[in-house]
């Protein structure tokens, strides 16, 4: 799924996302249920964000909120810091056979190797050209590198900029901060682990 594609910065061997949905004319009608079976078993796997982008993520409108929002037709996101979390979740989903279309996003050789491990036969590969055009006005490359992770554009870089600033100022934690830049990211795509991580930059 492209918006996932576009992350940037140097610590993606630990930013996971997978991407469920149904196809529209085929098994759309009831698929709430099924995506809530595979919400579930990401959570329990380890998932550090889940999300819907019509319904929000984990950390705006809380797991209840997202389960009871979410609609037939829906795309759900689970991330993951961690690759044995992504393999055990796909091995799940796998045994699961509710007729999910499954999208695994991260490094190519990881995600390859998540598939393997998980019995999965990797069909099909997209991959970002990276950004073209004038470059030189966008932020900076470590802010980039958290801006990423929301392919809707949804985390600022003045947003980014405030929450390095409490940071120093102790008023937030850094684990704090990394969940308040996931907080707009409507579909759940942010990972709040990295993102403590590369604020950490600012400091």
């Amino acid at each position: 799924m492209t918006h996932t594609l576009h992350r940037t910065g140097n610590t993606l061997e630990n930013d996971y996302i997978i991407l469920a949905m149904p196809v529209k004319g085929v098994n759309k009608e009831g698929s709430k249920q099924k995506l809530i079976d595979i919400l579930d078993i990401g959570i329990k796997n380890g998932a550090v964000n889940a999300g819907d982008t019509q319904s929000g993520n984990i950390y705006s409108v809380g797991l209840d909120g997202l389960k009871e929002r979410m609609k037939d037709g829906a795309v759900l996101n689970l991330t993951f810091d961690k690759k044995e979390n992504v393999i055990k979740t796909l091995k799940e989903i796998k045994d699961l056979q509710n007729g999910m279309s499954v999208v695994v996003t991260g490094l190519m050789e990881h995600t390859k190797e998540c598939c393997q491990e998980a019995g999965l036969q990797r069909h099909t590969v997209a991959r970002s050209l990276g950004v073209w055009g004038n470059v030189e006005k966008l932020p900076e490359e470590k802010c980039m590198n958290i801006m990423t992770m929301c392919g809707h554009g949804l985390i600022t870089a003045t947003l980014i900029y405030d929450l390095a600033e409490k940071v120093k100022s102790g008023k937030m934690t850094l684990e704090q901060a990394g969940i308040e830049v996931a907080k707009p990211c409507v579909c759940g795509a942010c990972n709040p682990v990295r993102a403590a991580l590369l604020i950490k930059e600012f400091l």
